[in-house]
């Protein structure tokens, strides 16, 4: 399978749809299981108060940096090897789509986690570094978002639709909004190294 080439939405060069045949049902499934689970959103509040900038979220780490869940974010930067979380027992739809996404894109995955942004809540610009940013490329497919979800990476900007997947160059500033007044917005969130030999 030849090296996928992501290409520029609407003349854009931080953002791309992606378009794979899997998505509408990749979608239900995992709508499915994240209802299924609301009970889990509430369980780790770990990542946020690590990043005061995710402090309107909630989230499910399905895949996190290897040596270690806990780590200070900044040295998770520079992590490279991922694992599954215990959470992912109860997701195995979505991890049987998401490596189908990655075998599509001839990528390895790396990691994963569903994010909720609170209802009329905002996520701060911020960027991402090191080593880790540098080997992969960020992924969402948004799962719940009645209004759309916007989000801006460097001057440029998109609203994002339930079932639709992204990239987004997360190595630029970016910053997130939901303005539903009375929903969460819910978002796969992964991380793929394209262009690697299937393991």
């Amino acid at each position: 399978m030849s090296q996928p080439v992501i290409q520029p939405a609407g003349g854009l060069k931080n953002f791309s749809q992606m378009q794979l045949p899997l998505l509408p049902q990749a979608h239900a499934d995992m709508m499915e299981e994240i209802n299924y689970n609301t009970i889990l959103w509430d369980i780790d509040r770990r990542r946020p108060r690590s990043n005061r900038k995710l402090m309107n979220t909630s989230s499910i780490t399905l895949r996190h940096a290897a040596e270690g869940r806990y780590v200070d974010f900044q040295t998770a930067d520079d992590m490279l090897d991922t694992a599954d979380t215990q959470f992912v027992i109860p997701f195995q739809k979505t991890m049987m789509h998401l490596k189908h996404i990655a075998a599509e894109l001839n990528a390895k995955l790396g990691r994963a986690y569903f994010e909720r942004i609170f209802k009329s809540c905002i996520i701060t610009p911020y960027k991402h570094f090191g080593s880790y940013y540098e080997k992969h490329h960020r992924f969402y497919i948004v799962m719940e978002s009645p209004l759309g979800t916007y989000i801006k990476c460097g001057n440029e900007e998109v609203i994002m639709r339930p079932g639709e997947l992204w990239w987004v160059n997360t190595k630029e500033t970016h910053d997130m909004d939901n303005s539903s007044t009375d929903t969460h917005a819910s978002h796969l969130i992964f991380d793929l190294q394209l262009a690697v030999a299937k393991q």
